[in-house]
């Protein structure tokens, strides 16, 4: 999603073949405003920065970087298509640090899909800062990036990350240059570790696996994780909507968690 600064709502919506710029500022009314294309890919994800917002696809092409400053007038624009000086082609899943500046990527074709850090100083021109390059890294499928502001972990970036062959990662990627595995966490049932979002206190994890109804026969299932310590994050309990259906996204906004899955639709928690 994207507010403008007018307060007018908009929802970005990847498309297999574009990016669609969605006016719901009267979610009985949604307008199409735009559409930018991309090359057809079954996944596109989307993450805003200021008024610009950056869209991945699995098929080519590197990120799109998209202006959104004047959608108000209806005006969408592609600055770029950023694709790293001709190395960075296709990408699973970006994450955006807004508190810090930093784009990541997850998945994409470089360094074997390991997390990925560029500097946004300049929004529309992103600078390579660094990647998961920490003892038995792995290919990192999606991750939300933090930075703390108070309590112990103040002033300190912090990644935790869905990484398929392992479980949880958590990663203190505050020096670009010098990354730092704090935890790794498996799990009973881990199968395909997929995507994970925080409670806005930061104390709980929510953790989805892709491949645990297929593979295991289990119905979609939530993983809790508790993280006030970064360093010592541990599972808490699973709680299941009893459906047989794969998970995939989650997010929290207000003290409600957004749940959807591939073919039982959107719960709220």
């Amino acid at each position: 999603g994207y507010v403008s600064p007018s307060g007018r709502e908009y929802a970005l919506v990847g498309l297999r073949a574009a990016l669609a710029v969605v006016e719901i500022t009267d979610p009985r009314n949604p307008v199409i405003v735009d559409e930018i294309p991309h090359s057809s890919s079954l996944w596109a994800d989307v993450k805003t920065y200021q008024t610009y917002c950056y869209v991945s696809n699995e098929s080519g092409g590197g990120i799109d970087i998209i202006d959104l400053s004047d959608v108000d007038n209806g005006n969408v624009t592609l600055v770029r298509r950023f694709n790293d000086g001709g190395a960075l082609s296709t990408v699973h899943n970006v994450v955006l640090d807004e508190e810090s500046g930093f784009l990541y990527l997850c998945g994409a074709n470089l360094e074997g899909g390991k997390l990925r850090a560029f500097d946004l100083s300049n929004p529309t021109q992103p600078v390579f800062a660094g990647f998961d390059d920490t003892p038995a890294s792995v290919y990192c499928h999606d991750a939300q990036v933090v930075t703390y502001t108070d309590g112990p972990f103040a002033g300190r970036q912090i990644a935790f990350c869905a990484n398929p062959a392992v479980g949880l990662d958590v990663v203190d990627v505050t020096d670009k240059s010098n990354w730092v595995r704090l935890a790794r966490v498996p799990y009973n049932g881990r199968d395909i570790a997929h995507q994970c979002w925080l409670s806005e206190d930061r104390k709980y994890l929510y953790f989805g696996d892709e491949g645990d109804e297929s593979t295991l026969g289990l119905p979609t299932t939530t993983y809790i994780f508790n993280v006030e310590d970064v360093e010592n994050p541990f599972f808490v309990r699973s709680f299941s909507n009893g459906m047989n259906a794969i998970d995939h996204n989650m997010y929290v906004h207000e003290n409600l968690l957004y749940q959807a899955n591939y073919a039982t639709g959107l719960r709220v928690w």
